[in-house]
């Protein structure tokens, strides 16, 4: 009975969230932002891989990878999620999007 359940819920959840190159286009691409010393990267790749990167030095990174999906307001990279402030806006020639307050260019 177990199995049963968990082979009806696999592809319930995997369906969760749109993935990001079939409704988000503008959000592929290499994405940056640097604050406080902290250098942050946000790459969303045409197959929907995307990474997540937050550096403060050489050695001190934080890194999440996975599936970018985006659903309810969120980015999702693998189980990693980020609040989408503001979505890919293009501006004076440069895009730029907000994440967990965070502004981004690309």
């Amino acid at each position: 009975m177990k199995k049963c359940i968990f082979f009806v819920l696999i592809p319930i959840l995997a369906a969760c969230g749109k993935k990001v190159t079939k409704s988000y286009q503008d959000m592929v691409g290499v994405w940056s932002s640097s604050s406080n010393n902290v250098n942050y990267t946000i790459n969303i790749g045409s197959d929907n891989s995307g990474t997540y990167s937050e550096c403060s030095g050489l050695l001190s990174c934080t890194e999440y990878s996975g599936q970018a999906k985006v659903n309810d307001g969120y980015l999702k990279l693998g189980f990693k999620k980020f609040k989408i402030d503001t979505y890919p806006v293009q501006a004076a020639g440069f895009w730029y999007m907000k994440i967990d307050g965070v502004t981004y260019y690309k």
